[in-house]
């Protein structure tokens, strides 16, 4: 199934990846979710025969999802990514709705990805207060450097001024809010509450980066280690070597959590200020390779190996 935001394209193969001439479209709303459902069982085939791939698409997938694994549906959401990967095999050059569900229902025929499963609805929850926070930064940046450009301007009108000005605040006051939220949510569940508490006993980490890993990882239960999560979050360069005519490594940033990412590296900068073993591993690094923004790469992945340890285990953080 090609997920988009108004319609969802439709397309069935066999088991050996076949196409069985069944492709039709239904609207993304309540009622096309049942035409779907009513289509698939006038095949004839039984509800356990049907495995339904969809991809992560920025979130125009879950509501689908939902609906299909409450229904009992065998309902797997799968890495774009991958998917992309996967249909390169066929060596296909036109892209449209049809021919990704067909890409979609082969890479479920053939590799028969695990079953999604629904996070739990505090973590959807504590997850868009975060997603909001941020985009509440990035507003109230934009709304700082407009406000810094109209200084420099020959004329400077009042009028405008204030208006940003007053924009400027009504942020600040949204940001402050919504970290309260994102603080009580946290202090409400007894598990996070401890997994916050270890984690804000390292110097420079507040609770909202508790929250966000809290989030991300579900309380630090689907990464096995320190190296997982830093490949998941994408700090982590990536080698690129053939025989001896190439040998290099990729930047990170290319693949991973985007926000989480660009947060942490925000609080790895504020720990330079406020912790001095992060400040050390920083100066090493940067005496080694001599550029700033290479030694707080680094220090980010070395600032979450010691959240995943703390996080992971039983006593507070000790310098």
């Amino acid at each position: 199934m090609d997920v988009a935001a108004a319609s969802v394209r439709v397309c069935c193969v066999s088991g050996e990846g076949e196409p069985l001439g069944v492709d039709f479209e239904i609207p993304q709303r309540r009622e096309g979710y049942a035409q779907l459902t009513a289509r698939l069982r006038a095949l004839g085939r039984e509800q356990g025969d049907f495995h339904l791939v969809m991809e992560a698409c920025g979130g125009y997938h879950r509501r689908l999802a939902q609906f299909l694994h409450e229904q009992g549906w065998q309902v797997s959401v799968v890495n774009a990514f991958q998917v992309k990967r996967f249909g390169e095999v066929y060596l296909e050059r036109d892209k449209s709705d049809a021919i990704d569900a067909l890409t979609l229902a082969r890479y479920g025929a053939m590799l028969h990805p695990e079953a999604w499963k629904p996070i739990p609805s505090k973590y959807e929850a504590l997850g868009q207060r975060l997603v909001q926070r941020e985009a509440l930064q990035k507003l109230r940046t934009q709304t700082l450097n407009r406000q810094k450009a109209l200084r420099l301007c020959p004329i400077e009108v009042g009028a405008v001024a204030e208006r940003w000005q007053v924009l400027e605040n009504l942020l600040k006051c949204q940001i402050r809010s919504v970290e309260r939220e994102i603080a009580g949510v946290v202090r409400g569940d007894p598990g996070w509450h401890a997994t916050a508490r270890r984690i804000t006993s390292i110097p420079g980490v507040g609770v909202t980066t508790a929250a966000w890993l809290i989030w991300l990882t579900q309380d630090f239960s689907t990464c096995r280690n320190a190296k997982e999560l830093c490949a998941f979050v994408g700090v982590v360069p990536h080698v690129r070597q053939s025989g001896t005519s190439l040998r290099s490594h990729t930047p990170v940033g290319l693949v991973g959590q985007d926000e989480i990412r660009r947060h942490l590296y925000r609080v790895t900068v504020s720990c330079l200020r406020y912790n001095a073993r992060i400040r050390a591993f920083y100066e090493r690094v940067k005496a080694r390779r001599g550029r700033h923004k290479i030694a707080c790469v680094a220090a980010t992945r070395k600032l979450l190996t010691i959240i995943f340890a703390v996080a992971t285990g039983d006593t507070p953080y000790r310098d």
